[in-house]
């Protein structure tokens, strides 16, 4: 599916930077990530609002233990009151 090997990709990125760097590090190159991901989700809304984003979701959290991640992330975003 569209955007899910990409989203599961930059979710696994978020925590590895957790795991390899000092927090502050680590939470600067979260933000950078989190706009890629919001971004994704602002695309995803576009093209077929909250049903695609939730369909791209479960694919992500079927795939991945990375569900949660892009919730806090497109949450964030501000993008279309998906949840």
């Amino acid at each position: 599916m569209a955007y899910a090997d990409d989203l599961i990709k930059l979710c696994a990125e978020v925590e590895e930077n957790y795991q390899r760097m000092p927090y502050d590090e680590a939470s600067n190159a979260q933000r950078e990530l989190e706009k890629k991901i919001q971004e994704i989700g602002r695309k995803l809304d576009e093209a077929g609002g909250d049903q695609l984003m939730r369909k791209v979701h479960a694919e992500v959290a079927a795939r991945s233990s990375h569900g949660r991640l892009l919730e806090l992330a497109w949450g964030n975003a501000g993008v279309g009151g998906w949840w």
